[in-house]
């Protein structure tokens, strides 16, 4: 581990020869084992865009973990926008996770929307909320509420 291999699954072929013939030994035995690694979240950006794509979106950029400092707007004619990138921090290089899930909480009862973001060619993650905005919301929550 000293040489600080990349994340991924590795084979160790190990041979044990020992003089004493009690011990016993082992020829080639095969090991598998995972090397895993930590991971960050970077470029996050989030912000309304027009359904139609008229216009380009208004994403402003937010540091993880914290939140929004402004409150976002979003109408009917509108979707949310979302986008990061996950980062291996031994190495800095964009890293693919298994799934990315983006969670919307409700401010004041603590209902909860989990989404899983998608990534792109560049490893980029987005989420977009591309339905009618207002129809998604009215199903889980009442209107004119506030959501981290």
């Amino acid at each position: 581990m000293s040489r600080g291999p990349d994340r991924g699954f590795y084979r160790l072929v190990v041979s044990v020869d020992a003089p004493d013939t009690r011990l016993v030994g082992h020829t080639a035995a095969q090991l598998t084992f995972k090397v895993l690694t930590a991971i960050d979240i970077q470029g996050v950006e989030i912000g309304t865009a027009d359904s139609d794509q008229s216009t380009a979106p208004n994403l402003k950029k937010v540091t993880y973990p914290n939140t929004l400092a402004e409150v976002l707007v979003a109408d009917q004619h509108q979707r949310v926008m979302l986008r990061f990138v996950v980062r291996d921090t031994a190495s800095g290089r964009p890293t693919e996770v298994h799934q990315a899930f983006v969670k919307i909480t409700h401010i004041d009862s603590k209902r909860e929307i989990i989404f899983v973001a998608e990534t792109d060619a560049n490893d980029i993650y987005k989420f977009d909320i591309v339905s009618n905005i207002s129809d998604m919301l009215k199903l889980i929550f009442v209107m004119q509420e506030y959501y981290l």
